[in-house]
């Protein structure tokens, strides 16, 4: 016998590590690209020659983490804050399966979701014959859903002009 009270109680401490990740007040993961250019000289990052427009609403935290970490990684960033990210997800080809809280677009691309910036990377590198990549939802841990040291699994997905995808990295679980 299935006991929903213990899932129903996981759902709501996953909810509620979900909206503290995405809060504006969620100051703690934040640094600006500018305070690790001035700290570090840069480190040696790598910058990326195209502009990776970052379509976000303006109240979401976690989307504003996730884009600062982008310029951190060496991506030029540009925000459009925008109420309805439906519109911007349609326009670019996302299914809606495998949405998440915001939408890039770089080169020919979308990038939807939580993406590892090295896997944005590759795909610039080798430029598949696809859409773009997404992380579907936001797990925990993924780039700008950092709580810790841990990570869930998720998947990096591929998607094919099709709206087919497929696995284009793993990343297992960290406890």
């Amino acid at each position: 016998m299935t006991n929903y009270s213990n899932i129903r109680t996981t759902a709501i401490v996953l909810l509620i590590a979900l909206v503290t990740a995405c809060s504006p007040s969620n100051n703690e993961a934040q640094t600006s690209a500018q305070e690790v250019n001035e700290n570090a000289g840069n480190g040696g990052v790598e910058t990326i020659e195209e502009t990776m427009v970052v379509y976000m609403t303006p109240w979401c935290g976690c989307c504003k983490v996730w884009a600062d970490q982008s310029e951190e990684a060496g991506f030029e960033v540009e925000i459009r804050e925008v109420e309805a990210l439906h519109p911007v997800k349609e326009e670019l080809g996302v299914p809606t399966a495998m949405g998440s809280c915001h939408t890039a677009k770089i080169a020919d691309y979308f990038v939807e979701g939580h993406v590892p910036f090295d896997d944005i990377k590759r795909l610039l590198d080798e430029r598949p014959d696809a859409r773009g990549l997404t992380v579907p939802g936001m797990p925990i841990g993924s780039p700008g859903m950092e709580q810790g040291d841990y990570r869930q699994a998720y998947n990096v997905y591929l998607v094919g002009h099709d709206g087919e995808t497929e696995v284009y990295n793993h990343y297992p679980e960290i406890r």
